[in-house]
């Protein structure tokens, strides 16, 4: 974050994968650039020019339970252990 606050601009924390963060400071350093500035277009490019949004993803499927209760096929239910001396 920055030392010195300035008007408009705002520091943020952001993690990145560690070879990313060394990629785009190599990068920055080429071109003479500071880091920052190359972020900043990075997302503006990334925002004016964005992806194809994700599909939705399917609802799962529902699997009437012998209570009458339905539950999610991807649900399991936690094996129980019984306790050492209990029958």
């Amino acid at each position: 974050m920055p030392s010195v606050d300035r008007p408009g601009v705002k520091g943020v924390y952001v993690e990145l994968p560690e070879s990313l963060l060394t990629d785009a400071r190599a990068f920055a350093a080429d071109r003479g650039e500071k880091f920052n500035r190359v972020v900043a277009e990075a997302l503006r490019r990334h925002m004016a020019y964005p992806p194809p949004k994700p599909e939705p993803q399917p609802e799962p499927a529902v699997v009437p339970l012998p209570s009458g209760t339905e539950e999610p096929v991807a649900v399991k239910k936690a094996a129980t252990k019984k306790g050492k001396g209990k029958p």
